[in-house]
């Protein structure tokens, strides 16, 4: 029908619109062109400027996957209902020619499936790529994070001065604390009451 022909045309224009749109995302996430980020010496300094990009390209991605499947899923109602309507011809000279037109525009569509096809798995490709570089960034910020917590020689090989010490000193303390317990009555010791 009209309405499936104009949503055929719809979904393939919406695809299209959305490999231009993917490639400019994914050309802006792996090509930092807009600052010199070889320069950059700090992690978070380089994730703040990754992550809105990788984020970007992400969300894209995504878009156009979901405007792929469905387009050819109104592909194969559009194509769907033309065989039909093909079906209801009652000459056959009418009905082998829009059997012909059918076919033709069939095969036009399997073109761009294909293509569309191929597209999305470049696509793929590159966003596991940028997904790889995610998680090295991630892990990078994880260990830099993680750096300040010393494993120096010596930061665990000697017990502290402060503890040493006042071990040294306990033998003092002990002797101190049982003059002090023999010269100081309990208070339930009645006999000091005597």
């Amino acid at each position: 029908t009209s309405s499936e022909g104009v949503e055929f045309d719809e979904s393939v224009s919406m695809v299209h619109h959305q490999t231009g749109s993917m490639s400019e995302s994914l050309g802006d996430a792996g090509t930092f062109v807009s600052r010199d980020i070889k320069q950059i010496t700090s992690i978070s300094v380089l994730i703040d400027e990754w992550t809105p990009r990788y984020d970007k390209a992400r969300i894209t991605y995504q878009k156009f996957d979901s405007a792929i499947i469905a387009a050819e899923r109104r592909s194969e109602a559009y194509f769907s209902a033309q065989r039909a309507l093909t079906e209801r011809y009652h000459s056959p000279e009418s009905r082998a020619r829009a059997q012909a037109g059918d076919d033709a525009n069939f095969a036009l569509y399997l073109q761009w499936r294909d293509r569309a096809h191929r597209v999305r798995a470049e696509a793929l490709e590159i966003m596991n790529r940028l997904s790889d570089m995610d998680t090295d960034l991630r892990k990078l910020d994880l260990s830099s994070d993680f750096s300040g917590f010393s494993y120096e020689a010596g930061g665990f090989s000697e017990v502290p001065s402060d503890i040493r010490d006042l071990d040294d000193a306990l033998t003092q303390f002990q002797i101190a604390s049982e003059t002090i317990r023999e010269i100081t009555a309990s208070p339930f010791d009645l006999s000091r009451y005597d």
